[in-house]
């Protein structure tokens, strides 16, 4: 039975492995995967670019912010959940486990939606209150890797957290090499971080 979003996502931060089977079995309709991937890739573009600037304005403008197409950035993260869905999906087949891309999909969406929270209240609480929100960062790098190996161990149907690990990973860097090489063919313009020269 599915439960408030609110309470999901405090179990997603808190016991993993007690949200992790409501992510399962939601069979949700393409057109609510397709809205959902696309809130999700804007809303990491605006995060990651609070950051960047959050960094620039931190470093005495050691940094610069490229960010020249948004849109670009945009269906770059798009495509990239995508891929790793569908890259899950044929790992799952390789070790024989039955993995449906909507499932898929909804553990990568949660889970990257999650990750997007995070660093939201990193950059304010960092705003706010200054060191405080290195506890998030310190809260980010402890639960992100146990989180990613629980949802995807649940999603493959195994107890074994360290190929949900894997395999999530695995997916996740073939998926991101793919997006950077047709970017890079076509030419298109990502936001960068770049040194300025001193």
């Amino acid at each position: 039975m599915p439960i408030p979003l609110l309470e999901l996502a405090r179990e997603s931060f808190f016991r993993p492995r007690t949200a992790a089977p409501h992510l399962i079995g939601l069979n949700l309709s393409r057109n609510v995967i397709i809205e959902a991937a696309l809130l999700l890739a804007v809303l990491t573009i605006l995060s990651q670019f609070l950051l960047y600037t959050f960094i620039q304005t931190q470093a005495t403008e050691v940094w610069t912010v490229k960010f020249s197409m948004p849109l670009v950035d945009v269906a770059v993260q798009f495509v990239n959940a995508y891929l790793v869905s569908h890259i899950v999906v044929l790992l799952a087949r390789g070790i024989r486990v039955s993995v449906t891309f909507s499932d898929a999909m909804v553990v990568y969406l949660w889970f990257n939606f999650l990750l997007v929270v995070l660093l939201s209240a990193m950059i304010l609480v960092s705003v706010l209150i200054g060191p405080f929100g290195m506890f998030i960062v310190l809260f980010t790098v402890v639960w992100a890797p146990y989180a990613m190996a629980v949802f995807w161990a649940h999603l493959l149907g195994t107890e074994n957290r360290f190929l949900g690990f894997v395999v999530a990973l695995v997916a996740f860097l073939i998926a991101s090499a793919i997006s950077v090489v047709i970017a890079s063919i076509l030419g298109l313009p990502v936001m960068e971080l770049i040194p300025n020269e001193l």
